[in-house]
């Protein structure tokens, strides 16, 4: 049963992807972004590439990355001879894009638009510890784990460290086989493991337990001896039946037969009387209806559709305590696969790039209901330099931190999970409560233009750790206030 687990547990699909984009000239890799809190943005992996021959790499997210022999050249636009260093970090979380600094907006048509992020990358790279460039007549794929399969995101570059965001194209998502052929395998071996079965009479147990010694069978309490086999996890009635079944050839009674109930489950009150008798009906080689009768009324009190599964002797074969330690432990072997599996991207965002830099797969939000205000900030101690301050607006989207600019428009929407927050001097955390969120009036605002609207601050604390805005931004606001 074990090595059928693992086995299934190793299924993998490889699937490849491509696409074409327009050849673009070699731009620089961002390094003009800076991040609220230096030194807590997701940091560089680095991989070693052999620039004649390329390299297939994946990485801890499933990402992958083909490069083609030849695909880099040095600061001079020669063609480099060695191992290359090839920079890469992703983004998934609205935590990892806030801390990366990254510019979350666009301009279209010149109007501040906001972005959501379906993943975003940047790739860099070096040689002898020099920049080097990406050769214009090659190009790379990436192929981006991400969690949203829906497929109206698309490809953009950033140019410079505003929201000076190129279109670059896009192309649909391919989803990742690999973790729904799992995920079903999985999903089966959790049901075969707690299935419903019913051994008839419980005396048919007693039987083959004690090899038909009649003493012994004679003096033992219906209680004391299934909890013997409790550890089994099956349910004992205790009904007559004399009806026979066949497997594989061979007859057996029906009560000898541990069952699988694969239709309605059975209520207590029929596991502890004795005032049932049973019928079955075969429907097919294996498949029973099965009917409990009240022995006084004579009347069907219960319906269901059992399967055979084996014969008790059979069963007997395994302790009831080395069945229960197969199936917990193989019960703790799905438990780490789904673990693992639940952190595989459900689909993969496949682009060529021909330049380093950092992109995103983003699309723009939209609201029916989004104002467009102009916010007045108060902060609980007096600021002498506005400036200094960082106000900042969690969509509640996931994957979407703006930066508000001070002094001009927001535009909000509502939404049960969004909230404004402030990195105030010294990395002070200042937030606006969600239950002040909550109030706003936005169904009136609607009809208004750039209405004021004023927005009280309550301090928290220093932010000292990267755990302090994810529990901000995973709605754990009681948590830090």
């Amino acid at each position: 049963m074990k090595n059928t687990v693992k086995t299934i547990l190793m299924i993998s699909v490889i699937a490849i992807y491509g696409c074409a984009v327009n050849q673009e000239k070699i731009t620089e890799t961002i390094s003009s972004i800076s991040p609220p809190f230096k030194g807590m943005e997701t940091q560089f992996t680095e991989y070693l590439v052999s620039n004649s021959q390329g390299s297939e790499i994946t990485t801890n997210t499933g990402s992958k990355i083909s490069i083609p022999p030849f695909s880099f050249l040095d600061s001079n636009g020669d063609t480099i001879n060695g191992e290359v260093t090839l920079k890469f970090r992703e983004y998934h979380k609205s935590i990892e894009a806030f801390l990366s600094g990254i510019p979350m907006t666009y301009m279209a048509e010149g109007n501040k638009e906001y972005f959501e992020s379906a993943g975003m990358f940047e790739i860099a790279g070096k040689f002898n510890n020099e920049d080097i460039q990406v050769n214009p007549a090659k190009k790379i794929t990436v192929d981006l784990a991400s969690d949203k399969t829906d497929d109206d995101f698309r490809f953009f570059k950033l140019k410079g460290n505003k929201e000076n965001w190129t279109y670059m194209g896009e192309n649909k998502p391919k989803l990742n086989l690999r973790k729904k052929i799992v995920t079903d395998s999985l999903n089966k071996i959790k049901k075969s493991l707690n299935k419903d079965y019913i051994i008839m009479n419980y005396m048919a147990l007693a039987d083959v337990y004690f090899n038909n010694n009649r003493t012994k069978i004679r003096g033992i309490k219906r209680n004391s001896f299934i909890k013997k086999f409790e550890q089994y996890g099956f349910n004992y009635l205790f009904t007559q039946n004399h009806s026979r079944v066949d497997i594989r050839g061979i007859g057996y009674p029906a009560s000898m037969i541990v069952w699988e109930n694969i239709g309605r489950k059975l209520s207590n009150k029929f596991l502890t009387s004795q005032s049932y008798t049973s019928k079955l009906t075969k429907k097919s080689n294996s498949i029973y209806q099965f009917q409990l009768i009240n022995s006084k009324t004579k009347k069907v009190e219960f319906k269901t559709t059992l399967k055979i599964y084996m014969p008790i002797k059979q069963l007997i074969s395994y302790s009831p305590k080395k069945w229960k330690e197969e199936r917990e432990s193989i019960m703790a072997e799905i438990i780490i696969e789904e673990d693992r599996i639940k952190l595989e991207a459900e689909c993969f965002r496949a682009f060529e790039v021909n330049s380093f830099g950092i992109y995103n797969w983003d699309r723009l939000q939209k609201s029916p209901l989004a104002i467009q205000i102009t916010p007045v900030f108060n902060f609980e101690n007096e600021l002498t330099d506005l400036n200094a301050v960082q106000v900042y607006y969690f969509t509640g989207t996931n994957n979407s931190v703006v930066k508000v600019d001070l002094g001009g428009q927001l535009i909000l929407a509502p939404s049960q999970s969004a909230k404004l927050f402030a990195i105030l001097p010294g990395n002070e955390l200042a937030i606006y409560e969600n239950h002040k969120y909550q109030k706003i009036d936005f169904e009136r605002l609607k009809n208004t233009e750039n209405e004021k609207v004023v927005f009280d601050f309550k301090n928290v604390g220093k932010v000292d750790s990267k755990q302090v805005i994810e529990k901000l931004l995973e709605n754990q606001e009681e948590a830090i206030l």
